[in-house]
């Protein structure tokens, strides 16, 4: 192990009590102030036969490391869960007179300060600690079927500028929390060829962090990456700074479309294997997690108004985002007060890149060829205008991203005075 100080984190030690719900899917704030769906997103089939095996506590029992996982940073926004309905409605993604602007309320990348920091390890590893600063003589260590091993340090990584990219990416994890940033990084897949890796015999990679958290990933997702979806990478940098230790810095695995238990952070290790199994904390006894390719499940998420806010009879504008890693966010609908869904207005890339000019640098926005816009892996902004009645309302929302996958059918209620 290299890190250099490890130690106690009593607000890390235990996620936030997961909030009450109602039938209605209604939210509640969590102890950090960030808000959680009241279902967990839809389940895709290896996971839903757990489900149906062990049945909801059973199966929140092997979702629990995580939870356990989710840092107490907070994030900036509220999720899916709530209510409210309209007299007059106009809404379109693709149909709409003017460009919708980005919602008052988000700022399409996440601070720093504010980026939720995801412990995999804590509550799964024995004796895990936060770490509270990392060796300054760490090493990426790739082994295993390789020709030439290697240890790469971060000024190794670093100083690769022929084969740097930038990209834009949402983390979350599999209860929710999530942040979007610029991310930069080395594609992992130079750093196998340099290693000569043998590509006749390797099946998967076995990666593992400073902090014992290990998973794996399949070589041939690495070699030969779905449609929309950027090159893993070893990154290094947010937002154009340093990587921070509780981020995963100084480097750390970083995927387009996988939730947060696949992206290790502290990253020392690769060790490419020809076992073809799913190896991992999450997989392993007694967790059994049978999702071993942890796509994020399309999702969404109410961002304003805020949890308990004063909502005025009138017009009021409900804003916030999707994300799927299956694709790009096709359309996100709202039912107000059980009546036909309707589309919500997608905020367009261009007026995107205007209030972010910052963005411009990702490689999904110098390719638009091969990543098409709303991004695969990244929120998509969302807002619809209503015209409230006082009174109590509800409100359901679900997503579609460009594979077919839905999800999101939690409600909202507003108080409307």
């Amino acid at each position: 192990m290299t890190l250099a100080k490890m130690r106690d984190n009593p607000t890390t030690t235990r996620c936030p009590r997961q909030p009450e719900t109602r039938a209605t899917g209604a939210i509640r704030a969590n102890t950090s102030g960030a808000y959680l769906i009241a279902n967990v997103p839809r389940l895709h089939d290896a996971t839903r036969r757990v489900f149906l095996r062990t049945g909801a506590s059973g199966f929140i029992s092997l979702l629990l490391p995580a939870t356990l996982g989710c840092g107490d940073r907070g994030e900036r926004g509220a999720d899916a869960g709530g209510d409210a309905s309209p007299t007059a409605i106009e809404a379109g993604p693709h149909d709409a007179g003017k460009a919708p602007t980005l919602p008052p309320c988000e700022h399409f990348l996440t601070p720093i300060e504010d980026f939720p920091a995801l412990f995999g390890g804590n509550g799964t590893v024995a004796d895990w600690r936060a770490p509270e600063q990392v060796a300054p003589d760490h090493v990426l260590r790739i082994s295993g079927l390789v020709s030439t091993p290697l240890s790469l340090s971060l000024d190794e990584l670093m100083a690769d500028t022929e084969n740097q990219l930038t990209v834009l990416n949402t983390l979350q994890c599999v209860f929710g929390k999530r942040g979007t940033a610029l991310w930069t990084g080395v594609p992992l897949k130079v750093l196998l060829d340099r290693a000569g890796i043998d590509r006749q015999r390797t099946l998967r990679l076995l990666c593992y962090g400073a902090d014992r958290f290990d998973n794996n990933l399949k070589l041939e997702d690495i070699d030969n990456p779905p449609p929309e979806v950027f090159p893993p990478l070893v990154a290094f940098r947010i937002q154009g700074k340093p990587l921070p230790v509780d981020l995963g810095g100084p480097m750390r695995l970083l995927l387009c479309d996988r939730f947060g238990f696949k992206n290790i952070k502290w990253l020392e290790g690769i060790d490419a294997t020809d076992r073809d199994e799913a190896i991992g904390v999450y997989q392993n006894p007694p967790y059994n997690y049978s999702d071993d390719r942890a796509v994020v499940t399309p999702n969404l998420r109410l961002t304003e108004p805020g949890f308990e806010a004063i909502v005025p009879a009138g017009k009021t504008l409900l804003c916030g985002h999707a994300l799927s890693g299956f694709g790009g966010i096709e359309r996100v609908q709202l039912s107000l007060d059980g009546q036909p869904y309707i589309d919500a207005q997608l905020s367009p890339l261009e007026q995107v890149l205007s209030s972010t000019p910052e963005l411009s640098s990702a490689l999904q926005v110098q390719r638009p060829e091969a990543f098409p816009y709303p991004f695969r892996g990244v929120w998509a902004p969302w807002q619809l205008e209503f015209t409230l009645e006082p009174g109590k309302h509800v409100i359901a929302m679900r997503t579609v991203d460009r594979a077919g996958e839905v999800g999101g059918s939690d409600t909202v209620g507003l108080d409307v005075v």
